[in-house]
Formats: structure tokens, C-alpha cells, sequence
């Protein structure tokens, strides 16, 4: 009796844990008709360790992906903003240097302006084989959207001259292992304790 109340308190206790701090979604709206639904880009976003990772997945194009060479993210990263960048990782090579930073609320071409921007000096090839992890100097809370939906865009280039902004808003996301598991956890939790009230 003692052992299933204790359980379902424990289970009810996950449920007010919170949400992850953790999510992962799809980049698969472009700005040009060529691209659009025929790449998916994957955005790994990690609030508590402050890195947000993006690399290509997949095409229906017959180009070759060549490299991401331009990502935005809509939070403050200016010189004095909390959520600049402090190191670019491609793969296990340390590219921050490779990478300008640039502050000034920019747009990506159809999809509004940004907080921040970070660009490659000259194209590279990082984000198709391995991703590009970009580490901020805090952790946060979230990437509210700009004030056309979106929170993240990236520019990627492709053989035959070709190349196209992607980002979410009509994206797909990927929902975490602990926002199937919260609900479940508690619906488990509910049950034990009906159950054990009954027997009572």
C-alpha cells in the first residue's frame, strides 16, 4: 500500500519537474521555390548548456550540399547581450575564428530580421558531414520567435552556383524524450493513487 502511494507521488513529482531543457527541430521552409520542402536542416537546441547545434540531414534536390555558411538566432548576442557566442565548433575542429559575428539585426532574405548573426569569413564546408555547435556564454531560456515566426535560419550552398535560406515556422518539430515521458509519468502516478484509495 505505502510502496504505491509512494510511487505515485514520485511520478507526479516528475510531472512538476518542469519542461526539457532540451529540443530539437527541422528547418524545411526556404525562400526559394527550388528548395522549399526539399531540405531539412536539424537544429538541436540546448537551454541549459547554452549550444545550439545545426547540420544537414537530408535533400531532394539533385545538387551537392557544399556547407552552412550563415546562421541566425533570435537572442540578444550583442557585445553586452547575455547570449553572444563564445566558441563555433564544425565536427571536433575549432572554427570559432573562422566566423564573424554580427550584431546588427539583419534579415534573412524573407524571413524577417534577427537579434544576431553569425557568418563564415569565406564558404566552408561544415554542418553536412558533422554539425556546426555554437556555444553561448549563458544558458537560457527559450528562443522567442521574430516578427515573422522564426527563431533560427541558416543560409547553405549547394553545387551549380545554387543556395537558399532555411528556417522553422512551417518547420516540423521533434518532441524530447521528457515531454512523452512527463505525461505518461503522471497519468502512471494518478492511477497508483486511485488505485491504492480504493483498496483502503
Amino acid at each position: 500500500m505505502k510502496l504505491r502511494y509512494i510511487i505515485g507521488i514520485l511520478a507526479l513529482f516528475l510531472l512538476m519537474v518542469g519542461t526539457a531543457s532540451a529540443e530539437t527541430f527541422l528547418l524545411t521552409n526556404a525562400n526559394e521555390p527550388y528548395f522549399q520542402g526539399k531540405i531539412q536542416i536539424q537544429v538541436n537546441v540546448d537551454e541549459a548548456n547554452g549550444k545550439i547545434s545545426v547540420q544537414y540531414l537530408s535533400d531532394d534536390v539533385p545538387e551537392t550540399p557544399l556547407g552552412i555558411d550563415t546562421f541566425y538566432y533570435n537572442l540578444d548576442g550583442s557585445d553586452t547581450g547575455l547570449y553572444r557566442i563564445s566558441n563555433v565548433m564544425e565536427g571536433s575542429t575549432d572554427a570559432t575564428a573562422a566566423w564573424n559575428k554580427n550584431f546588427d539585426g539583419t534579415t534573412a532574405d524573407g524571413f524577417g530580421k534577427f537579434l544576431s548573426r553569425q557568418s563564415l569569413n569565406s564558404g566552408g564546408d561544415g554542418g553536412i558531414s558533422d554539425p556546426i555547435v555554437f556555444t553561448l556564454f549563458n544558458s537560457f531560456t527559450g528562443i522567442d520567435p521574430n516578427t515573422y515566426g522564426h527563431r533560427v535560419a541558416i543560409h547553405i550552398r549547394f553545387s551549380d552556383d545554387k543556395s537558399t535560406w532555411v528556417t522553422d515556422g512551417n518547420g516540423s518539430e521533434i518532441p524530447e524524450f521528457p515531454s512523452i515521458a512527463l505525461p505518461v509519468a503522471a497519468v502512471i502516478g494518478i492511477m497508483f493513487i486511485v488505485g491504492s484509495r480504493k483498496k483502503e
